[in-house]
């Protein structure tokens, strides 16, 4: 497992201190043409099964991490790093989805159980072990 740096949440914070849990660090790169003000930033992790043919997220899939935070369309356009601490995936490769909509970054359980709505922005990459996913968010 990688240190825990950057920003990272604060339900981050308390899963890397639970004992027995198996955990990584996923680090990503968001970035967008997004117009607006009062923007939040949600970032969720997955396994590469909870993705259909169609690249969208499978009805019953769960992340295995996410975090929330505000950001402006200026940070957008010049990209966002972001970490996120998840639980341990079966392999290597996770799958990061992230999305910007109106809104401030108050979701319950730091976005775990966040769906992106209808109008929001939203971008899916792989990431490779140790390499952080490269993000780009597009109207949906």
């Amino acid at each position: 497992m990688h240190p825990l740096s950057g920003s990272v949440s604060w339900l981050a914070l308390v899963a890397a201190t639970t004992l027995g849990a198996e955990l990584d660090q996923v680090r990503a790169h968001v970035s967008g043409g997004v117009s607006g003000e009062n923007l939040r930033l949600v970032v969720q992790t997955y396994a590469s099964q909870a993705f259909d043919a169609s690249g969208r997220v499978l009805p019953r899939a769960r992340p295995l991490g996410s975090m929330q935070r505000a950001v402006t369309a200026d940070e957008l356009s010049r990209g966002v790093s972001v970490s996120i601490v998840q639980v341990r995936a079966d392999s290597d490769t996770a799958v990061v989805m992230a999305w910007v909509e109106p809104g401030d970054p108050n979701l319950e359980l730091d976005a775990l159980t966040a769906r992106p709505l209808a109008s929001a922005h939203v971008g899916v990459s792989r990431t490779e072990s140790g390499e952080a996913a490269r993000v780009v968010v597009r109207p949906t």
